[in-house]
């Protein structure tokens, strides 16, 4: 296979269908090829929002139905209350466990790098349930048990015993998730990206490391920062973004940029480890190919860099600047 676009990333995916194609379609590729081969065609999906729109979804179906049951229950409160308590306590089941495991405090992945989706899928656990529960309720004898009003073989707790300084604890921690929440999203969704519209590198810079602040790091936006800091020539800011976006998930983007780096240093015994580094991660581009095996001519490492150039001529057999680098590196060597 192939690399025919070089614009994908962790949520626009290329020649990959969407997920109802591969849930109810049991497709597993979006790419169509002409029958002359000459064109290729292929979807494009943007995930951008597409995990917040599924929650959103999700939170609406079961907030309609525990809503209208709640409000059959004695001494039931106000349906808005309600609704805030239900949002308080979903942002302490969703941001507490971001806190508690966010690196390097236990070593787990980071937020946007597989963190959010292991708390969805644990989070997902109780929307079974309620499922199963809400499906029994057809069944006049399974709904009597589920909602039967309280007898005397259930005694409720009296007010007196209840702990409000418990109640008055867990409520304050739905509010602070609720402000990390809403912070995270702002610098994330709004002040991020604005930053970058504006060339504002010191305002990105602030919503990264906010963000890292609220246990809700991710390598992509170091690499973003990174890679914006790298434009502006500010190599030593784009060498720490770019290694800490490295601690936190391996990417060849990262490796190759941190290679190019050392490159212009002249440092190159750096550059080709980074080169390489990025070659073990994704031997396929060009590009890549090209500066590792002209990292290793400037260390003397000639034949790595001849069996970078022929393995990559292999699998681009039409790549000019790879055929026309060899030949110069042959002709060096007396070949």
């Amino acid at each position: 296979e192939r690399r025919l676009t070089e614009d994908g990333s962790e949520t626009l995916l290329n020649g990959l269908p969407e997920f109802v194609a591969q849930e109810e379609m049991g497709r597993h590729r979006a790419a169509w090829i002409s029958p002359l081969g000459d064109h290729v065609a292929f979807s494009l999906d943007d995930r951008t929002y597409s995990f917040r729109l599924i929650a959103i979804g999700h939170a609406v179906q079961y907030l309609w139905i525990t809503a209208y049951y709640a409000r059959r229950e004695p001494g039931a409160r106000s349906t808005p209350r309600h609704l805030l308590h239900c949002l308080l306590a979903s942002c302490i089941v969703w941001y507490v466990p971001a806190l508690l495991l966010a690196p390097p405090a236990l070593g787990a992945p980071a937020y946007g790098d597989g963190l959010a989706f292991l708390i969805a899928a644990l989070v997902n656990v109780h929307h079974f349930i309620l499922d199963g529960a809400i499906w029994k309720l057809r069944d006049g004898r399974v709904a009597r048990v589920l909602l039967r009003s309280r007898g005397d073989d259930v005694v409720a707790p009296s007010r007196t015993r209840r702990a409000p300084l418990i109640r008055a604890g867990v409520w304050s921690a739905g509010a602070v998730c609720l402000f990390v929440g809403a912070c995270g999203d702002y610098e994330r969704d709004i002040a991020a990206p604005r930053a970058v519209e504006e060339g504002n590198l010191e305002r990105f810079a602030t919503a990264v490391h906010r963000l890292a602040d609220l246990g809700q790091d991710e390598a992509r936006m170091h690499r973003r920062l990174a890679i914006a800091a790298a434009a502006r020539n500010e190599d030593d800011l784009a060498l720490r973004e770019f290694e800490a976006s490295l601690r936190i998930r391996e990417h060849p983007r990262a490796w190759f940029e941190i290679g190019h780096i050392h490159a212009k240093r002249e440092h190159w015994r750096r550059a080709v480890e980074a080169y390489e580094a990025a070659y073990a991660l994704d031997p396929l581009p060009p590009k890549l190919i090209g500066r590792l095996a002209w990292a290793h001519g400037r260390a003397g490492n000639l034949e790595r860099a001849e069996a970078v150039l022929r393995a990559g001529l292999v699998v681009h057999e039409d790549a000019p600047g790879l055929s026309d680098q060899l030949e110069k590196l042959l002709q060096e060597t007396g070949r």
